[in-house]
């Protein structure tokens, strides 16, 4: 009903997020997720109606993922330009990205080393709804639909260094190409 609080649920409703956060070097997760959120007891809970949860679209464009500064030729992040749609047969549910942070340092002759993140990944999704023993649709338990993006820091380090070959390389190969013509 309209009265409702937590009737929070519009049909065709969607969002565009653009953030950008700090944190810790320590493991831990950020998240976009279904319902109000709120602190109970020290815990961070997500209150909702849960008739609505299978509602809830996660479908989702992501552009745009960074742990850091970018730096020249760095590889491209593995979430850049993901695109996930929920499918009408599954439903919705619980996709879960789970990123391990490289820590990277960038150094050219030039100008002062950047101190980046590169990252691996593994995703899963997780179905809101499965087929009970008696044949019917049931939610399945512990999966809240949402994107939750759960990252840890490797233990080791990668240092990049790019260099330029001195002009005096390309001097002796090109008199080199001659003289061998």
């Amino acid at each position: 009903s309209k009265n409702d609080p937590f009737n929070l649920v519009v049909a065709g409703e969607g969002c565009r997020l653009k953030a950008s956060l700090e944190v810790n070097k320590i493991a831990g997760n950020f998240h976009i997720a279904h319902g109000n959120s709120v602190v109970r007891d020290g815990a961070h809970i997500h209150q909702f109606v849960p008739h609505e949860a299978p509602k809830f679209n996660c479908s989702h464009t992501i552009h745009d993922v960074r742990f850091g500064e970018s730096y020249y030729n760095m590889k491209a992040n593995p979430l850049d330009n993901t695109i996930r749609k929920i499918d009408s047969d599954v439903g919705t549910g619980l996709f879960q990205y789970f990123i391990k942070l490289v820590p990277t340092v960038y150094s050219s002759g030039s100008s002062s080393p950047i101190v980046t993140n590169e990252y691996t990944l593994t995703e899963r999704f997780r179905p809101l709804l499965k087929k009970g023993a008696n044949g019917n649709m049931e939610m399945e338990p512990g999966v809240l639909p949402g994107i939750f993006f759960i990252y840890e820091l490797s233990p080791f380090m990668k240092e990049v260094t790019s260099t330029a070959a001195p002009l005096s390389h390309l001097l002796t190969r090109l008199v080199a190409v001659v003289g061998g013509v």
